[in-house]
């Protein structure tokens, strides 16, 4: 996959999730769906946190700042009720949307070279963001359907 393709992605996945937000509250934000699964909430906070895996393989700050509320209940496997005190839809926006300027500038400057390293014993980093972009899409699609199941009209036509 090469930057071109990664770009398109990284947009995608992005507007796609700002669409699904769109008009959700943050009460509606923190309703899991039943019998299981995570609240928009954890799903756009999960979203934001793994972009720090990304951000590391393109050498950014952390796109989870440390102005932001611990990053503990975003994690892979945490469920259930969130906590009092998660940062709220706004701010985990402006999160993403700081980290979305810096990694599409950064997608548009990385040579070839960069992305055809190893992040791993079975991954390039070519790989491992594309990967790591499906991720993102996986949840996006997550939040469109919590979408629905809250009483709202699909955002993607």
């Amino acid at each position: 996959m090469d930057s071109a393709a990664l770009l398109t992605v990284y947009r995608f996945t992005y507007f796609t999730l700002e669409r699904n937000l769109e008009g959700l509250t943050d009460d509606e934000a923190l309703v899991a769906p039943a019998p299981g699964g995570n609240c928009v909430n954890w799903l756009v906070g999960h979203i934001l946190l793994y972009r720090d895996v990304v951000h590391r393989l393109l050498g950014l700050a952390p796109a989870w700042e440390g102005s932001l509320p611990s990053s503990e209940p975003y994690g892979r496997g945490s469920h259930g009720p969130m906590p009092e005190g998660v940062p709220t839809l706004a701010v985990l926006g402006a999160a993403r949307e700081r980290s979305q300027a810096q990694v599409l500038e950064r997608l548009e400057q990385v040579g070839a070279e960069r992305l055809a390293e190893r992040a791993s014993e079975t991954m390039t980093v070519a790989e491992r963001l594309g990967f790591l972009g499906f991720h993102e899409a996986y949840h996006v699609g997550q939040v469109g359907l919590s979408r629905r199941l809250l009483g709202k009209a699909g955002a993607i036509a």
